[in-house]
Parts: C-alpha cells; structure tokens; sequence
C-alpha cells in the first residue's frame, strides 16, 4: 500500500483524494494523522467521504485496485439513498454497510430546518456552530445513532473490514462525527480532530454543481451554500465539550454505546503503526 510522509500534514496535501479518485467528493485519508503517544494512522486504511454515487467507473476501479478499499460504510438515509442512487459495490467485489444515524423523519426536520435566507444567515452568525452543533447532539444521544456510531466502531476493529470508507451526502455532519469518535479512538489530540472537520468546508466548495437540487428546493443562492456548507472548527470542539458535560468525555461516550476496552483496543491494532 503506498506510504508518503505528506500524508502526516493537516492541510489537504496527499490527503486529499479528490483529485485520484475521478468523481469523488470530499474524500481525504485519516492516514498519517498522529496521536498524543506518537503512533501514526496507517496510510489508506481509513476514508472519509461525502458522496459516492457520483464516482466514474474509472474513479470505482481506482478505489478498489489502488486504495484497496474492502468496505464501504453508508450514513445516509434511505430517502437520499433512493433520490441520489447507490453504487452497486458487489460488482466491484466491496462489502456496503448501510448505518443511518437519523431516521428518515428526523433528517428531513433536519434538512428544513437549514432551509432559507434567514437560517443561513443566522447560521454564519454563530461561532460555535449553531444549528450544526444541535444536529449533532441529536445525532450522538439519539437511539438510531448511537446504534450506527456502535455498529461503526466494531467493524473498524475487525482488520478484515479494512480499508474502509464512510460516507453521507456531503461527508461533514454524519461522518464528522464517525471521523471524531474514531480518532477519539485512536487517540488523536482533539485540535487535529476539529482541524480535519474544518477541512471538509474546503474540500466542498468544488463540488456545489452535484448539490443543485439541495439548492433549488431550499431557495439558496451559491453564496448562502458556501456559508452553509462552511466547518468551523469551534462547532466540532463543541461536540466534543457536549460529550463531555454529558459523560464525562469523549471515550466515555464510546464506552456508554457499547464500545468496550477490548474493541478500541482492536481499533487501535488494525489502524496504528
């Protein structure tokens, strides 16, 4: 599997796999972050994605003869999942795993609650991330994604699982928070988790052409988009703040959706050089 020292740095960089993978959306590699103890992420074992249904056959045959990708993880929820359409990942000899962490009913609350001059507005407006910030809340104490979270976890501890890719529609919000309970996990200091959140605001911008319906249903213009789709790192850092007024840290959450010692242990086996 290829290795590169670029792989350690914060920014884009050789994380960045848009550009490899032809049609990707806001794919980059949690390879080569380090944590507090000085271990590293094995490089292109762990992907983060928004969607996948846009990827180009050539851009499927990258994924799985030169990442190696074995198992891809779904956030989204059925309804996306019927309107966008699925990527028959058997033909390409890859396990697909659907964890929606909302129910259809409360990711469509969700979606209204975005829409709009005046809740963009507002949104830009708040430096703790606002209604992002309430999203994940929901998303972390909710029965539906506690589940997913679990369920999330333990197969990253099973190193026939990997590498894996997780994904939703934009790769911000649902997986934001995967990719924070995994580094979390994997004992990455919290500044580099908020930093890589930040990234995906980014890594979106390119992309507003495969969002345009999003745009028309919810009577926003491409600037209010950027401002919508922005990721401050302060919106992830209160997430992390809420799981710790509610359980006392971060790994505490793990523990409380049934993720044992044993099971981040494994994780941390398949993952860490």
């Amino acid at each position: 599997m290829p290795d590169s020292e670029g792989s350690e740095a914060l920014g884009p960089g050789s994380r960045d796999l848009d550009g490899l993978v032809e049609g990707a959306v806001n794919l980059r590699d949690l390879g080569g972050l380090r944590t507090r103890d000085g271990a590293r992420i094995r490089p292109r074992r762990l992907l983060r994605s928004g969607l996948m249904h846009a990827i180009t056959e050539a851009g499927l045959a990258t994924l799985r003869d030169t990442l190696g990708i074995r198992t891809v993880i779904d956030f989204r929820d059925p309804g996306e999942r019927a309107e966008d359409g699925l990527v028959d990942w058997r033909r390409h000899g890859v396990t697909a795993l659907h964890l929606p962490p909302l129910s259809e009913a409360a990711f469509a609350a969700q979606q209204r609650a975005v829409s709009g001059e005046q809740a963009a507005a507002w949104k830009a407006s708040q430096p703790g991330g606002g209604l992002d910030r309430a999203l994940y809340r929901h998303l972390v104490n909710g029965d539906t994604g506690r589940h997913a979270y679990r369920v999330f976890l333990e197969r990253l501890a099973d190193p026939a699982t990997g590498p894996t890719v997780f994904h939703c529609s934009g790769g911000r919000d649902r997986t934001g928070i995967a990719a924070a309970l995994a580094l979390t996990v994997l004992g990455v200091d919290e500044a580099v988790i908020c930093e890589d959140y930040r990234l995906s605001g980014d890594q979106l911008r390119p992309h507003t052409h495969h969002f345009v319906e999003q745009l028309a249903t919810f009577g926003l213009t491409e600037s209010q988009w950027f401002k919508l789709i922005q990721c401050r790192a302060a919106t992830m850092a209160g997430l992390l703040d809420d799981l710790r007024a509610g359980f006392g840290s971060p790994i505490a959450y793990v523990e409380e959706i049934g993720v044992g010692s044993d099971t981040v242990a494994a994780i941390r086996a398949a993952l860490l050089d």
